[in-house]
């Protein structure tokens, strides 16, 4: 317990700072027990985040009160580290007081979560709650500290054994907002939300919550087994009507697939923002092996499949800034089998494009739902198909074949039809999906200074210029 308070996270660090940089810097605070900048093996730079320990709790508070932090000219973010599995918002430091505990015995008692709890600081509280017809105890309760910070630190651990069985904590929500949350239907009562299947696995009587934060579903699905009205109900995450039939359906593991990743998105940004949904085991952003330069594309490993799956419900999210996309991540053999999937008859070419594609007699084609999918079939390589090595590459429409619109040569893409109301970071997000985007630009008129109507995206390689041209 004592390490975990004394071990801090540091983020946004320069690409050049090292394990000396950062020593010199927060060792004003305390002695260091240790200090470490994490590494890509694979491009040998930096992950541009790390992690120090000190000696004792108190010379780690001194450290935290001393922000905002700057190292070597950088605006660092400095917070107390949560152990991979248990780094979840849900269980992050709560903002008030109060902390939920799950998993109460019958013979757990008030004084017993009093007794425990104190021992990270003053408790004003602790309350069991208990049915209302029966007086029997919900399995569940609150412990009030008079103070947050007490509070952070019962958090730091998500497990703690109290009065000889496993109990776990989390963040408590607000009466107020549990309540607002119960009442909030996605649409009119008894009607499933867009996109959500009529019948829930053969459910003729049902419903829907929604609730404001992952938390706060969380912390419903945790408060299991419920009854409503005297029936016993059972509670799951709705899953989007596309998803239920199995045309996109969750993940079975835990990895989930990331797109349109800016080059200021960092592997430690997404296990902050998708821990979120549940514990994150790692996440990784893939880099071109010959220049180390991101690919614009990663994955998130979940500890769950079902945490992955609360994830894959939103499609789109936003993560330091930016939109990105999501989706179920393809297993590696996955893929391979989908590349012998052929959108047409064995050696028939799709609509529009050439017989021969530079010279290949024995061919065949492969279409993505998304271009994404593409981008990942592509960065696979190389593939073999039955025991053959394959070239595979973007099918180029039969007129750009020929010539009359030939693919970009380069990473610059010309886009007309350019209403007023579309600005030059319109264009980067929406290409973005195709790969990364150095610049956008639309063009004015010189003495008016009046858009023009048309513009140019540049992509920094061209086979997303393709891409995008297809």
């Amino acid at each position: 317990m004592t390490n975990k308070v004394c071990k801090l996270f540091i983020g946004g660090l320069c690409v050049n700072t090292n394990d000396d940089g950062l020593r010199k810097h927060f060792e004003q605070f305390g002695t260091l027990t240790d200090f470490v900048v994490l590494q890509n093996k694979n491009a040998q730079r930096s992950r541009c985040f790390g992690f120090v320990t000190y000696s004792t709790p108190e010379e780690a508070n001194a450290a935290m009160a001393a922000a905002p932090h700057s190292v070597e000219g950088n605006s660092v973010e400095v917070k107390r580290a949560i152990p991979k599995a248990k780094d979840n918002k849900s269980e992050a430091f709560a903002k008030g007081e109060k902390i939920f505990v799950g998993g109460l015995k019958n013979n757990i008692k008030e004084y017993h979560l009093t007794d425990y709890f104190s021992r990270y600081g003053p408790v004003e509280k602790s309350e069991i709650l208990l049915e209302k017809e029966t007086g029997k105890k919900r399995g569940f309760g609150f412990v009030h500290f008079t103070h947050h910070k007490t509070a952070d630190l019962a958090l730091v651990e998500k497990y703690h054994t109290v009065n000889g069985h496993l109990v776990e904590v989390k963040k408590a929500v607000a009466k107020q907002e549990m309540q607002a949350g119960n009442r909030t239907e996605t649409t009119p009562r008894h009607k499933p939300g867009p996109g959500m299947m009529e019948n829930q696995n053969g459910y003729g009587s049902f419903g829907f919550v929604t609730y404001s934060t992952p938390e706060e579903t969380n912390a419903a699905m945790a408060a299991a087994p419920h009854t409503v009205q005297r029936n016993s109900v059972k509670v799951k995450g709705a899953v989007p009507k596309a998803k239920a039939n199995g045309s996109a359906a969750p993940a079975k593991g835990e990895k989930i697939f990331v797109g349109g990743l800016k080059n200021n998105i960092e592997e430690y940004h997404l296990t902050d923002y998708f821990s979120r949904y549940g514990p994150v085991e790692k996440s990784e952003i893939l880099l071109e092996k010959e220049t180390g330069k991101k690919r614009g594309f990663g994955f998130v490993h979940f500890t769950h499949h079902k945490t992955a799956d609360l994830a894959l419900v939103e499609k789109y999210h936003t993560v330091n800034g930016h939109l990105v996309e999501i989706k179920k991540a393809v297993a590696k053999q996955e893929m391979q089998t989908a590349n012998r999937t052929e959108t047409t008859p064995r050696h028939r070419p799709g609509p529009g494009i050439t017989e021969n594609q530079n010279g290949y007699g024995g061919f065949g084609f492969v279409t993505y739902s998304t271009p994404e999918e593409t981008n990942a079939a592509m960065a696979a390589s190389p593939h073999t198909v039955q025991r053959n090595s394959v070239k595979v590459k973007v099918a180029v429409p039969k007129g750009k074949a020929n010539g009359s619109a030939a693919p970009a040569k380069g990473e610059k893409i010309f886009v007309g039809g350019l209403k007023n109301n579309i600005e030059e970071f319109h264009l980067t997000n929406y290409f973005s999906r195709y790969g990364q985007v150095e610049k956008s630009e639309i063009l004015l008129e010189k003495e008016t200074g009046k858009k023009r109507g048309f513009g140019f995206v540049h992509f920094t390689h061209h086979k997303t210029a393709d891409l995008a041209l297809v």
